[in-house]
């Protein structure tokens, strides 16, 4: 059975195209530059190698090529993996290829798309250079006039954001969120690719997906990394290690910041310290069937053990993919637009500090996500949360949800299910609730 098309269903200032979300096909990547690691062996055993040797490797690794990591425990010593563009790192499979988070680090991804450094682990836009949008600003259009196109170029990225409407606030249930914008203006937006410039004439890689009618301003940044890959293997963070309790430890196991066209796929997160991933300041990557689970914090904050589309992320795929045992399972905050969130299954999420608190599968904790699209996902409980300010435009779309979730031990830590103790989570227990400022919803 065809799908039928939203047209003339929905309300089109409610919805965008989401049809191009994503990195498109991930290209079947043959040819191995490099294989590391001694073939043959255990997962269990410690490969002899190094986070650098990693790198060295995927730096020196041919476009279109891989880096091919053999089964067995590649120790990261406090160093980040880092997958340049072009470049695929790919395991031998979860079971079998293990990177294990050693070494005490301060606040650093375990694998990071892209070689850049700056904070947060790559390329975002200064919040003191902007230029004004002048014009082309209707929803739809793919063409925008800027009062000045100096530093813009063909595949310069802009954060687009605007301030003041009337839908839009940090202020939520528990007051202003000084941080939800990132220091760049206005609480939501979305982050685009410039294709041409003509003059002060821009066109973009995607459609505008509301009107750009406030005080509209556009921060250029430069990419990090385009069609970086992550497959077929395991990070596991281990408690020995974690430290993240005095603001140390590894704040991510995968972070794209600044990165564009790029994929994770048949990953399994196991644990994490801080976030199992961040997308930020990032548009057009795919997260498909890995498996996200698990946490050594189950409370909120830089602990949320989520993978977080925030800071203008906007049009990522992420399909198919299971969370499990985690404070929340996908976080969309400070202007996360125009992604897809479709087919994944989440279930088991706790709160540490009340363990009969039912939480979203899929939280909006900081203003302003909006039109996103959740389609064919089973979940505990949807709710976009009005902590942190607003939402908007989301659409929910063959989605099934229980309202009904159990805790069960170990707290925080690794070990078998206690499976004869469970705590029913029934309060804030509902299927599906949405809080009264998310609007525009479908």
């Amino acid at each position: 059975a065809r799908a039928q098309p939203w047209m003339g269903i929905v309300d089109p200032t409610r919805a965008t195209d989401w049809s191009s979300a994503g990195a498109g096909p991930i290209p079947a990547r043959t040819t191995i530059c490099s294989t590391l690691g001694g073939a043959g062996q255990a997962p269990s055993l410690v490969q002899s190698v190094t986070a650098s040797q990693i790198n060295a490797a995927l730096a020196s690794c041919p476009s279109g090529q891989v880096v091919m990591l053999n089964p067995g425990t590649y120790q990261t010593a406090g160093a980040t993996i880092m997958v340049p563009s072009n470049v695929t790192l790919r395991g031998s499979g979860p079971t079998q290829t293990i990177i294990a988070e050693t070494g005490v680090v301060d606040n650093v991804p375990v694998v990071q798309f892209g070689t850049q450094s700056s904070f947060p682990y790559g390329p975002e836009p200064n919040p003191g250079t902007s230029t004004a949008i002048t014009g082309g600003t209707a929803q739809g259009s793919k063409q925008i006039t800027v009062a000045s196109a100096t530093g813009i170029h063909q595949g310069t990225l802009l954060v687009l954001t605007q301030t003041d409407l009337s839908y839009m606030t940090d202020v939520g249930e528990e007051g202003a969120c000084t941080y939800c914008n990132g220091g760049i203006g206005g609480d939501s937006g979305q982050t685009v690719q410039v294709t041409a410039v003509n003059g002060n004439t821009l066109t973009l890689s995607d459609s505008l997906y509301i009107g750009y009618t406030s005080s509209p301003l556009a921060f250029p940044f430069a990419v990090g990394c385009t069609g970086g890959g992550l497959e077929n293997l395991k990070i596991s963070a281990s408690s020995a290690q974690v430290t993240n309790t005095s603001g140390d430890g590894y704040s991510s196991n995968v972070n794209m910041t600044g990165t564009i066209y790029s994929w994770v796929k048949n990953v399994e997160s196991d644990f994490a310290e801080g976030s199992h991933m961040w997308i930020q300041f990032s548009m057009h990557n795919t997260v498909r069937d890995s498996f996200f689970h698990d946490g050594f914090n189950h409370g909120p904050g830089a602990t949320d053990d989520e993978l977080r589309l925030g800071f203008k992320a906007s049009a990522n795929l992420i399909e198919n993919n299971i969370f499990w045992r985690q404070h929340t399972s996908v976080m969309l905050e400070f202007g996360a637009s125009g992604n897809v969130l479709a087919y994944n299954y989440s279930t088991g999420n706790y709160h540490e500090t009340s363990l009969t608190w039912q939480l979203e599968d899929f939280s909006f904790h900081g203003a302003h996500p909006m039109m996103n699209l959740f389609e064919g996902n089973i979940t505990t409980h949807w709710q976009p949360d009005e902590i942190h300010g607003t939402s908007s435009h989301s659409t929910i779309f063959r989605s099934y949800s229980t309202g009904a979730n159990v805790y069960l031990p170990p707290l925080d830590a690794r070990g078998a299910l206690e499976t004869g103790t469970p705590t029913p989570e029934t309060a804030n227990a509902a299927a599906f609730q949405i809080d009264s400022l998310s609007q525009f919803n479908n």
